[in-house]
């Protein structure tokens, strides 16, 4: 809960939308509780977040680009 905010403030700067980084940011958090065993005790915490946010917020870019959107299509007037 501590680095919320900055990985919030992380979301916002890579996705398009203040909904799609909320929802980044709780994926986030989702994956590393189920990855938590990946994590090397070692290193600080949050760069290993941000690295799964940014992983996150790429798929999610990745994944928008490829649905097609109605602003970006033409249609033939009738």
């Amino acid at each position: 809960d501590a680095v919320a905010p900055r990985l919030l403030g992380l979301a916002l700067h890579l996705c398009r939308e203040p909904a799609d980084a909320e929802d980044a940011v709780q994926a986030t958090f989702l994956t590393a509780i189920e990855k938590a065993e990946s994590w090397d005790e070692r290193r600080p915490l949050e760069p290993w977040l941000g690295g799964i946010l940014t992983r996150r917020a790429q798929q999610r870019a990745a994944s928008d680009a490829r649905r097609p959107r109605l602003e970006r299509m033409h249609f033939a007037e009738p």
